[in-house]
C-alpha cells in the first residue's frame, strides 16, 4: 500500500500542531509549508511525487490560496485540493471553486470537531476517491472525450 501524503499550507502554528497530531495518529506524511510560494516551487519541482491531497488555507504570505489553486491548476496538476480557512465569505467560497478547488470547508472552533472533519476528509479524500494526480499524455484520450 502506498503511503499516503497531505501537503498543508498552513501559517498558524496552533493549527499546524492539530495537523501533526491527527496525522501522525492516522499514519499520514504531512509535508508543511506556511506560504504560497514555497508550495507552488514544491509541487512545480515535484511533478512525479505529487502529494494525495493539498489542503489550504487562504490567508498566508506571499500567495493567498485563492490564487495559489489557480497557479497549482495552471500546472495542469490534478491532485484535490481543499480550502481550509476561517472565512465563510460567499466570494472566498466562490472565487475558491472557480479557481480549481475540489473542496471548501469552514475550520471548526474546537480540536473534537476539527479530529471529526479530518476524519471525513481522510476518510473521503484518500480512502475513497480515485485520483489522476497529473494532466498529461496518458490523459490526453480522456480529456479529449469529455470536452
Amino acid at each position: 500500500m502506498n503511503e499516503k501524503v497531505i501537503l498543508l499550507g498552513e501559517d498558524n502554528n496552533i493549527e499546524v500542531l492539530a495537523f501533526k497530531k491527527l496525522t501522525n495518529k492516522y499514519n499520514i506524511k504531512l509535508i508543511h509549508f506556511e506560504n504560497g510560494l514555497d508550495i507552488y516551487n514544491y509541487l512545480k519541482d515535484n511533478l512525479h511525487d505529487l502529494p494525495n491531497l493539498v489542503i489550504l488555507d487562504i490567508n498566508m504570505p506571499s500567495i493567498n490560496g485563492i490564487d495559489l489553486v489557480k497557479m497549482i491548476r495552471d500546472l495542469n496538476i490534478l491532485v484535490p485540493i481543499i480550502m481550509f480557512s476561517t472565512s465563510n465569505n460567499i466570494k472566498d467560497v466562490s472565487c475558491s471553486y472557480v479557481n480549481g478547488s475540489n473542496s471548501y470547508i469552514v475550520k471548526p472552533i474546537d480540536f473534537e470537531c476539527f479530529e471529526k472533519i479530518f476524519k471525513s476528509i481522510i476518510n473521503y479524500w484518500l480512502d475513497l476517491n480515485l485520483v489522476c494526480f497529473y494532466n498529461n499524455e496518458d490523459c490526453k484520450y480522456a480529456k479529449d472525450i469529455i470536452y
